[in-house]
């Protein structure tokens, strides 16, 4: 019973260190290499179960059950072997030479161990079993001799590996895979040299605990590495989604929508108009008066200040509503809702606002408003022109009053 004290604390250990991707449902959101590594841990779970109760079988003699316990023992270990290989060609970047060489010989291995237990049905050559006793044979031995060439092989390569240059990277990876080849090969020594001590199975049970200690934990920091890049890029992105659509949005010199933005409040006042979901809007012309003199007298830079200082006055007055550049010196306003309901009294203060200005040579904006008649227009053009035809009006009054250029 003490043999087998070993497979089921084995056993144990493994369903609970690796329990999270043992039962997943979820397959298909683990990586290969994981995945690879699952099958790995399933194959030596049956190995486990296996060596548990073959310590059982063995001291209660029944002696048909623990022949086929042991046939199952053996096929578990080469499957196991084989699943290893496969794991280690697939984390460690998985199409080079020696990856391909690695899978090959355990694949070899695991066909071997199969027929060597149905010849040895025949003629036994791994074990059989005297006067109700285990008895192992050169088969056995030549077969623990090949994984112990293959898991020294494999630590003595990774760890070289571990120490290249350019593996710098995957360094962690290459040296948890070397120490799992280590435990495996001092296991398979002692598993040699005393057949019914439960050695292998102390062997994976170090080697998986090494593995979920160090890679689990290295994947999980790398796996926090990664998603900081994406989030990073991600953040870095939107920035410069944001500044572009700021760009096509946003007039560059005065930060009212741009002309781009003017068409598309157009094109979706259009859509609503069509569509009956619009029944009240006012649109406000505006024009400033003068710009083309400042710009031949003054220069563009000072006609550039003239802009933004008369697009000051209207976001006074109008800032609560989004206002549109669409010319050189054109700007729109669409009040909908609460501004549509004080649109008259915006348009006094605004103009008021104007007139003192013109008496004290100050920047001056003509403008013209006209509502939405739901029985007369059916397009967003047609009140815009309405609106225009009054800021014309006013720009001749503003004239009237003795200002040239302003």
């Amino acid at each position: 019973m003490e043999y087998s004290m070993v497979g089921i604390t084995a056993l144990i250990i493994a369903l609970i260190i690796c329990h999270s991707f043992i039962f997943t449902k979820k397959l298909s959101e683990l990586s290969k290499a994981t995945r690879a590594y699952r099958a790995f841990i399933i194959s030596l779970l049956v190995f486990f179960v296996a060596d548990s109760c073959w310590g059982i079988f063995e001291e209660y003699k029944i002696i048909p059950v623990l022949y086929a316990d042991t046939v199952i023992f053996f096929l578990a270990m080469s499957v196991s072997v084989f699943l290893w290989t496969r794991y280690v060609a697939i984390y460690i970047g998985g199409k080079g030479k020696t990856n391909i060489i690695m899978m090959i010989i355990g694949l070899s291995m695991m066909v071997f161990v199969s027929v060597m237990l149905i010849i040895n049905i025949f003629n036994p050559i791994l074990f059989t079993f005297k006067d109700k006793k285990y008895d192992p044979n050169i088969g056995r031995y030549s077969l623990f001799i090949a994984e112990e060439v293959l898991y020294a092989l494999t630590a003595i390569g990774a760890l070289l590996e571990a120490f290249q240059p350019k593996r710098s990277s995957n360094k962690p990876r290459f040296l948890v895979i070397s120490l799992f080849s280590i435990a495996m090969s001092v296991a398979i020594v002692f598993q040699i040299l005393f057949p019914f001590l439960p050695m292998y199975s102390i062997g994976c049970m170090v080697g998986i605990c090494l593995v979920n200690s160090f890679i689990v934990d290295y994947e999980k920091e790398l796996n926090r590495k990664q998603l900081e890049e994406f989030l990073e890029r991600e953040i870095k992105h939107q920035k410069e989604l944001d500044s572009t659509k700021s760009l096509v949005y946003n007039d560059a010199l005065t930060g009212a929508q741009s002309k781009f933005a003017y068409a598309m409040m157009e094109e979706e006042i259009d859509k609503l108009i069509a569509a009956n979901l619009i029944d009240k809007f006012a649109v406000v012309v505006f024009d400033i008066n003068g710009l083309k003199f400042i710009n031949d007298t003054l220069g563009h830079e000072a006609g550039d200040k003239y802009i933004k200082e008369c697009y000051k006055i209207m976001t006074d007055v109008y800032g609560n509503s989004k206002i549109y550049r669409f010319g050189g010196d054109e700007f729109v306003v669409v009040l909908q809702d609460e501004a549509f309901d004080k649109r008259d009294s915006l348009l006094l203060n605004f103009n008021n606002v104007i007139e003192k200005n013109l008496l004290e040579n100050r920047p001056v904006v003509s403008t013209g408003m006209a509502d939405f008649d739901i029985d007369v227009d059916n397009t967003y053009r047609a009140v815009f022109i309405r609106a225009d035809k009054k800021m014309y009006e006013r720009k001749k009054f503003l004239k009237s009053r003795g200002s040239a250029t302003r």
